[in-house]
């Protein structure tokens, strides 16, 4: 639990700073973009960014019309409902780095493939993928199926 009202507070800015910069890196939005689109300084959005100031409401707004999210969006996932432990933030904490990195590869993904000209060199990889990710699904499928026989003749 939380000492005091100043401790959730601060778990809940940093918490918006995250969102806030993981929106933005997912854009392959550089601060200055985003200083630029909200009209405050580079230096003001590293310190939304990391909680050192607090973000008003209205800054918070205008942050979530220009990365095209709802308001709502830097407030998903926080179980405040009985005020969360320190170790599910920790666990929380986890499992946000752990999709922050597959969605950070999907946007590279994403973003070099755009860059590809040729519509031909385009469905190359759109085709390499959909070869690549259904190998992956046979596999695992079938380990599935041959773990489960393995168990039947246990």
């Amino acid at each position: 639990m939380f000492q005091d009202k100043e401790q959730l507070e601060q778990v809940i800015d940093q918490h918006v700073g995250k969102r806030l910069k993981h929106r933005r890196l997912f854009l392959g939005l550089t601060r200055q973009n985003l200083a630029d689109a909200i009209g405050v300084s580079i230096q003001q959005v590293h310190k939304y960014e990391t909680a050192a100031n607090r973000i008003s409401s209205s800054k918070l707004y205008n942050v979530a019309t220009f990365l095209k999210v709802p308001v709502n969006y830097f407030f998903e996932r926080m179980e405040l409902a009985g005020l969360v432990s320190s170790s599910s933030l920790a666990e929380e904490a986890d499992e946000y780095e752990a999709q922050h990195i597959s969605e950070r590869e999907v946007s590279k993904l994403v973003q070099n493939y755009v860059r590809i000209k040729s519509s031909h060199l385009r469905k190359g990889v759109l085709d390499l993928l959909n070869a690549m990710s259904a190998q992956e699904f046979n596999n695992s499928n079938f380990d599935d199926l041959h773990d489960s026989q393995v168990e039947d003749f246990s």
